[in-house]
C-alpha cells in the first residue's frame, strides 16, 4: 500500500521570489485515477522592480489552486503523463507574468508485485528529482531548460516504479544549487 511522508524545506519569501513545497494525496478514487501529487514550484516576479504590484504568496496560492483545478478537475484520457505534462504546460501559459521553475510528481498506486506504484515527473524552468534506492542515488529528471523568450519553455519528463523504502527529493534550481546531491 502507498503511504507518502513529506518533509520539505523552502526557501524565505521576498518581493521578487516566492517557493513552495506542495502535496496533495485525494480520496481513494481521485488516488486511484489521478495518483498523489506532489509538487515543488518558484515562482519570479517578471518585472522585479519597486512598483510591481504582485503579492507573489497570493499569486502563488493561486498558481497551485489552478494546477488543482486543471489536473484533478478533468478526465485523465488515454495517458496520466500527457495529462500532467498538460497541466504543467498550461499553468506556465496562464501565469505568464512570473517565471515559473518547478518539478511535479504524481505517484499512481499500483496491484503489480513488488512496486508500490508509478511515479510520473514533470518540470520546466530549472530543478531536479532524485531517488534513494538501496543506498544508491539516482537522478530521475533535471530541467534545465529556461524560458528564454516570451512562450519559449521546455517541459522535460520522465517515469518509473517506486519500491517499498524509495526516498525522493524534490527541488528547482535554487535549491540545487545551495544543496548539493
Amino acid at each position: 500500500m502507498l503511504s507518502l511522508s513529506v518533509s520539505k524545506i523552502v526557501g524565505a519569501v521576498s518581493k521578487e521570489r516566492w517557493s513552495q513545497v506542495h502535496s496533495f494525496e485525494p480520496f481513494q478514487e481521485k488516488l486511484a485515477s489521478h495518483g498523489a501529487l506532489l509538487l515543488a514550484v518558484t515562482l519570479e516576479d517578471l518585472e522585479r522592480s519597486a512598483e510591481s504590484e504582485l503579492d507573489l504568496p497570493s499569486f502563488g496560492k493561486e498558481v497551485l489552486q489552478r494546477f488543482h483545478e486543471l489536473y484533478y478537475g478533468a478526465e485523465i484520457g488515454d495517458s496520466l503523463f500527457e495529462h500532467l505534462r498538460g497541466t504543467l504546460r498550461a499553468i506556465v501559459d496562464e501565469f505568464a507574468e512570473v517565471r515559473i521553475e518547478g518539478i511535479a510528481v504524481v505517484i499512481l498506486p499500483t496491484e503489480l508485485p513488488g512496486k508500490l506504484g508509478i511515479c510520473y515527473l514533470a518540470g520546466v524552468g530549472s530543478g531536479s528529482a532524485l531517488a534513494l534506492r538501496q543506498n544508491q542515488m539516482y537522478r530521475l529528471i533535471e530541467v534545465t531548460a529556461f524560458k528564454e523568450r516570451k512562450g519559449a519553455y521546455e517541459i522535460v519528463s520522465s517515469s518509473g516504479f517506486v519500491l517499498d523504502g524509495d526516498v525522493f527529493f524534490l527541488g528547482t534550481g535554487d535549491f540545487f544549487r545551495l544543496v548539493s546531491l
